[in-house]
């Protein structure tokens, strides 16, 4: 981790930023919407990493159903600054279905 990495621990989960070159702005944002998540009923929305770089939003992270994965990008969007948000937020115990060819 370089030394612009920023570490934000709630609720037990750490969600850490690292980004070169940081702006208040994005740091703003990023509070904002960890701030956010973290206010939620769902403690799995509390251990999504959030990254900004100029309004884009980042969230990566599991969470346990697709109802919480909806509820984060929701609440994301709601967010004053979320200019564009960039989902990586991933369903556990979900993968995704191979493709095959038929008649192969």
């Amino acid at each position: 981790m370089d030394e612009s990495a920023a570490a934000f621990t709630t609720a037990g989960c750490n969600m850490v930023r690292s980004e070169s070159g940081w702006s208040r702005n994005d740091r703003d944002v990023e509070r904002r919407v960890v701030n956010y998540l973290s206010r939620q009923h769902f403690p799995g929305l509390r251990c999504v990493e959030v990254e900004s770089s100029q309004g884009v939003v980042t969230i990566r992270g599991r969470v346990k159903s697709y109802h919480e994965r909806q509820l984060c990008i929701n609440c994301c969007q709601r967010v004053a600054g979320v200019i564009q948000l960039n989902d990586q937020v991933q369903v556990e115990g979900w993968e995704a279905p191979t493709l095959a060819l038929v008649g192969a």
